[in-house]
């Protein structure tokens, strides 16, 4: 039997789903035991007392890094914190994760932009990279960690909270911004919340990693299906094992941005339906008809449906479909709802009308979804 150690794969939601689609892979051998270590230099001791026969690693920290590249069993590595080549890569391709954040954003209109997130990691500078290939230049670039907002007293870190805050006064308006990934794209929201910079009417917020975290409002974020991230370092482990060659790098490429509260509204639409958008995107969990947003962008029905169609190119019937199918996808992919709990939750009135809408959108039913999203 062989013995294959994943390192540093579990403590949040992203490290569980990359644990989740390496397990998944590799339990389709016969031969393989799997064990789980912490990403601590007393875990990495454990791999090498254990003799493993090779490595699925999250190697984040230089500490790691340097203890990892002294063993002779083989190692993949499934992050980019790092600018690391001791190893074979398995993961995003994050050029790929920016350009398509860019296109988001030219695609709803808008001219300037900006840039969030520490570049002296190696994902973010790829992301800022491939996001400068989509739109070509950003007028303000914030290349740093993003500091808590209000918290701190006195000292460097309430420096740090005020320059942020005045950064985000100078951007213009309107602005699309790629905050690297989730968090630093939640603190991004929390700062422009205090200072009472509208989003997305004033920023437009898309996050590098559509990750599971709470946020007002809600994030638009580029998925990685971090199980087919696994699946796909396990893969490349095992190729290893079978052919004693070390295997090239293997991208993930990233799956289609899903579009949600934090840039909803077109940066050329008029204030209506800028809205009846803001509207439907904040009520994404419950039923929600054409009239109530018509009322909420103050207008009759009849008025609003056509410039909507003008502006959208779509129905407002179809994007109320549309963000609650986002919705739904979310917490089948991510969640172990029952149908009747992803119904409720995602503004269906029944498990079948999710089906029926789904299978009329998505063509295929919400378990076939589920199922394939999940590896």
């Amino acid at each position: 039997m062989r013995c294959i150690a994943c390192l540093g794969l579990a403590g949040s939601f992203l490290h569980d789903r990359i644990a989740r689609g390496v397990q998944r892979r590799l339990r389709r051998e016969n031969d393989l035991i799997i064990r789980f270590f912490p990403g601590t230099p007393s875990g990495a001791a454990a791999v090498l007392a254990w003799r493993a026969d090779g490595v699925v690693a999250h190697v984040e920290d230089a500490v790691m890094a340097e203890t990892l590249r002294s063993w002779t069993v083989p190692v993949v590595n499934t992050s980019r914190v790092l600018a690391e080549d001791s190893w074979p890569y398995a993961g995003p391709d994050n050029l790929s994760i920016g350009r398509s954040a860019g296109d988001h954003l030219r695609a709803q209109g808008h001219q300037r932009f900006a840039w969030v997130g520490d570049t002296k990691l190696a994902y973010a500078a790829e992301r800022k990279a491939g996001f400068l290939s989509s739109v070509g230049q950003v007028s303000h670039s914030w290349d740093e960690e993003v500091p808590e907002p209000g918290r701190a007293v006195g000292g460097a870190a309430d420096e740090a909270d005020r320059k942020f805050a005045e950064w985000l006064t100078m951007l213009p308006d309107p602005c699309g911004i790629l905050a690297s990934r989730g968090t630093q794209a939640v603190l991004l929201c929390d700062h422009a919340r205090i200072l009472g910079l509208a989003i997305p009417l004033r920023l437009a917020v898309v996050s590098g990693l559509d990750e599971d975290l709470p946020s007002v409002p809600a994030l638009t974020g580029v998925g990685t299906n971090p199980e087919r991230w696994g699946a796909t370092a396990a893969e490349v482990l095992l190729e290893w094992l079978a052919t004693g060659k070390r295997p090239k790098d293997q991208l993930v490429a990233p799956e289609a941005l899903t579009v949600r509260e934090s840039s909803t509204f077109l940066a050329s639409g008029d204030d209506a339906v800028r809205k009846a958008m803001a509207f439907i995107a904040a009520n994404r969990d419950r039923p929600i008809v054409v009239d109530e947003v018509a009322a909420a962008a103050s207008l009759s029905r009849r008025a609003l449906e056509r410039r909507f169609a003008e502006r959208v190119g779509r129905s407002i019937l179809e994007e109320i479909h549309r963000i609650h199918l986002d919705q739904a996808s979310r917490l089948l992919a991510n969640t172990d709802l029952p149908m009747k709990g992803v119904a409720r939750q995602s503004g269906f009135t029944s498990e079948e009308h999710l089906r029926r809408v789904f299978l009329r959108h998505a063509g295929t039913t919400p378990g076939a979804f589920r199922s394939r999203a999940r590896g």
